[in-house]
């Protein structure tokens, strides 16, 4: 391999200094910086080499090669052609050697920054190009580092008037940076950034004005809200361009930019500030879609994404354009793919025609042409986020766009259509729901047409990615759905979960053959980075599929449970509960144990009498992990006894109820209990011990040792969900006036119950019912509690406790 390396990459840069010099006049009056059209030649095969090389082979075999000859090339000050070369060489490989160029990341911007002031223009073009081609490979850490050196030099080379394309690349390179730039980093530069795009869109050259106006909307959309001061230099000049250019061929693309500066401008700075200007910018742009667009025309694409954004910033607001956006994006969106079926055995078969992608199924090959397929994804995502935004306000449209999503949910050719059509279907379900009782029968029809389709495209989804993303959007199905729903369609709970142990299965069979490669193969170092990275997709999957049981359960109860503990439909795959169970193993992976905790937790909660008989069989692991080395596992463990201790009554006791006190104890006591890492499974410790009781006064001995650990804990601040829940067992324990937390006849623990009340007044950790029952609960100790008890207590309070609480009184 090494002598491979060494031999070809010399050749590669050694084919990137073959420029036509013929046609250096062409370069400079180019308007436009895509060379795709021109012949294909030594020095675009040199380059391409690079990529593909660093990508397949890695840094560690392609960077000391590499950068054994590029400083060479860059030091050569008679011929400007190596430093052109060289500088590009850095841009391609960067993405295949991220991760070691990353430890030398300064000297390399350095290199680059350096070339700025190159005497020659074109290499001045090559040094920006680097650079921009850094931000996009080592974002955000580029951003964040390297701001001070790199926005300057860019700001500087805007002001060569000279050579529009090397202010034009300028202004390019601004784009990239902006992609992983946060307001904090962006908007010191604002001022100076913004005047010079300014002065550069009013340039006559036609690729200045758009790299300029596209490097305006990247500025916005980094700066967010603080891109505000500037709104009322740039909109109306934008308008300006828009009315000015309609109609002309040339300006097309200027336009279709003009139009995604304005719409991101419009969602910078929010509803109240664009608004002034929607209604011309919305008419100036259905004007233009009504004159009718040529298939090739850019403008078409910058439409669609306007139209997303500047509905997303006027909400409901939007809903009268619909009648004239919909048809047009519908027809988009409906389009049907330009397909060739080709034979796979044909000589040359693997190689791809220009702007068409292929699939190999069997012995053929499916031929798709790429552009049409991104214009059909770009308005289904389009529609999908119109469907989100509006809510009820899209009901019109919900059957059509329903007819048109539901079967991309199994177009194979695009993987995001197939994502943007899944994240559709529960949106349409909430905007007929949002109706109300009376569109339960809309709901019902609406979930019979799409519910089974989505369970087949699951079970039949080949991309783990699209598959999260379709498991989720099932889960928000059933949510949207609602119980009286989805209690009358059995049968689909039944396949839901059929389905759902047969992916688990899938993923245990894609994990399996990854360890067994790296076992066969002994994978280096960036091959098990692959694995890891597809590890993690995995998990998320893990993740939303218990998610999913989750929603099962409590919408769908006991009829979900014999599903849960059934074979799924193909022979081999285990029940679902089989599959949790052996993920409670100590040998499992912490997340597998976390989520088999978290769904035995939800079968005990909402699984009735059949959930409730895995309380003895569940709660010994709950026991043992919740001292586990992970948080998250922790966590999880002391919910579920939480859970337990609430619902399993009497199996509680029979599990060894009392047992769990003492790792409740451990993880309450720890040193570090409250830091930012443990204090989500100290909250659910301590509300666990709260449970216990109320719940299970049996299993607590020491009732006031309890009592006292977790009133010097209240109240719970980290887990908001599960601090509202115990802090309302909280009140009921003392609305009955429980000793235990009350300390006794002498209230020994009322300054700590009353400072417990102090810091959740006038906050979000207790429902809006929880905080009135708390206000007439601190009138009432108030008013029937001996006065100088209630004075002895307010006596160690500070002032802002004994001023919220008299407050309440009121």
């Amino acid at each position: 391999m090494g002598n491979f390396v060494q031999s070809v990459i010399p050749v590669a840069l050694a084919m990137m200094l073959e420029l036509d010099l013929e046609d250096e006049q062409d370069w400079y009056a180019k308007d436009d910086d895509d060379d795709d059209a021109m012949e294909y030649t030594n020095f675009d095969a040199g380059q391409e080499s690079l990529d593909r090389l660093a990508i397949a082979l890695g840094g560690k075999a392609v960077l000391p090669v590499a950068f054994g000859i590029i400083p060479q090339f860059l030091g050569n000050e008679g011929s400007w052609v190596h430093r052109h070369a060289g500088l590009l060489a850095i841009s391609q490989i960067g993405e295949g050697c991220e991760r070691q160029i990353d430890s030398q990341l300064g000297a390399v911007v350095t290199m680059a920054l350096q070339r700025f002031s190159d005497p020659h223009p074109r290499v001045r073009w090559a040094a920006i190009n680097c650079v921009g081609q850094m931000c996009t490979d080592f974002g955000p850490r580029i951003q964040r580092e390297f701001h001070t050196q790199i926005l300057p030099s860019l700001i500087g080379v805007m002001d060569d008037s000279a050579f529009p394309r090397v202010q034009s690349h300028a202004a390019a390179a601004v784009i990239n940076f902006c992609d992983e730039a946060t307001p904090e980093i962006i908007t010191p530069y604002m001022d100076t950034l913004l005047s010079k795009l300014l002065l550069l869109l009013q340039s006559n050259r036609r690729i200045t004005q758009e790299q300029a106006v596209t490097a305006v909307a990247a500025i916005a959309d980094a700066a967010s809200s603080s891109f505000s001061p500037y709104y009322d230099t740039f909109m109306p000049l934008l308008k300006k361009v828009l009315s000015i250019s309609a109609g002309r061929q040339e300006l097309r693309r200027l336009r279709g930019k003009v139009m995604e500066c304005i719409s991101l401008i419009g969602l910078s700075v929010g509803r109240e500030k664009f608004s002034q200007d929607a209604e011309q910018v919305m008419d100036i742009l259905v004007r233009t879609q009504g004159r009718g667009l040529d298939a090739d025309d850019p403008q078409s694409f910058y439409l669609m994404q306007a139209y997303a954004r500047i509905c997303r910033c006027l909400k409901e607001q939007f809903i009268p354009y619909l009648p004239y956006v919909m048809p047009g994006l519908l027809d988009a969106a409906g389009q049907k793919p330009e397909i060739e079926v080709l034979d796979a055995l044909e000589d040359g078969a693997d190689e791809e025609e220009e702007g068409m992608e292929t699939i190999k199924i069997g012995d053929k090959r499916i031929g798709i042409k790429t552009s049409g397929l991104e214009d059909k994804a770009t308005a289904v995502g389009m529609i999908a986020c119109f469907v989100a935004e509006l809510g009820v306000g899209f009901l019109p449209y919900v059957e059509s766009t329903a007819q048109l999503m539901v079967p991309l949910l199994k177009f194979f050719y695009h993987d995001e259509c197939r994502s943007s059509a899944a994240s559709c279907c529960p949106d349409l379900v909430k905007c007929v729901a949002a109706q109300g009782e009376t569109a339960a029968a809309q709901v019902k029809q609406l979930i019979t047409f799409m519910y089974p389709t989505m369970l087949d495209a699951i079970a039949g989804e080949p991309d783990v990615e699209v598959l999260v993303v379709m498991v989720e959007a099932l889960g928000d199905v059933v949510d949207a759905a609602g119980a009286e729903v989805l209690r009358q369609m059995g049968d689909l709970l039944q396949r839901s979960a059929f389905v759902m142990a047969e992916i688990l299965q899938d993923r245990v069979e894609r994990k399996d053959e990854r360890t067994q490669q790296a076992q066969e193969d002994g994978w280096d170092e960036e091959e098990r980075e692959e694995a890891e990275v597809e590890g993690m997709k995995d998990d998320e999957l893990l993740d939303r599929v218990g998610d999913l049981i989750e929603s099962l359960l409590r919408i769908g109860g006991p009829m979900f449970m014999p599903a849960f503990e059934s074979p799924g439909e193909k022979k081999g795959v285990p029940p679902l509960v089989q599959t949790f169970a052996m993920m409670l193993s100590p040998e499992k992976p912490a997340n597998e144990r976390r989520v088999a905790l978290c769904v035995f937790c939800d079968v005990i909660e909402h699984g009735g009498p059949g959930g409730l008989g895995y309380t003895e069989r569940v709660l010994p692991a709950m026991q043992m992990y919740a001292t586990d080395d992970d948080a998250d596992v922790r966590q999880a463990a002391a919910f579920g006894i939480g859970a337990c201790a609430q619902h399993s009554r009497e199996a509680f006791v029979r599990a060894g109820g009392e047992g769990v006190l003492a790792p409740l104890g451990a993880v309450v006591s720890a040193p570090a209990c409250r830091s930012d890492e443990n204090e989500l499974a100290t909250d659910n410790a301590i509300a666990a011990l709260l449970k216990m009781l109320e719940f299970q006064p049996a299993c607590v001995p020491d009732a006031n040792a309890v009592s006292n650990v977790v009133l010097a804990y209240l109240p719970i601040k980290g887990d908001l969900t599960e601090a509202k829940t115990a802090h309302e067992v909280f009140l009921r324990l003392v609305e009955r006036g429980d000793q235990s937390i009350l300390g006794g006849a002498e209230l020994n623990n009322l300054a700590n119950v009353l400072r417990i009340f102090a810091e959740l007044l006038g906050t979000e950790l207790l429902s809006a019912d929880g905080m009135s029952r708390l206000v007439a609960l601190n009138k009432s100790l108030h008013s029937q509690l001996p006065a100088d008890k209630i004075q002895a207590a307010s006596a160690v309070l500070t002032e802002t406790h004994r001023g919220k609480l008299q407050a309440a009184l009121a």
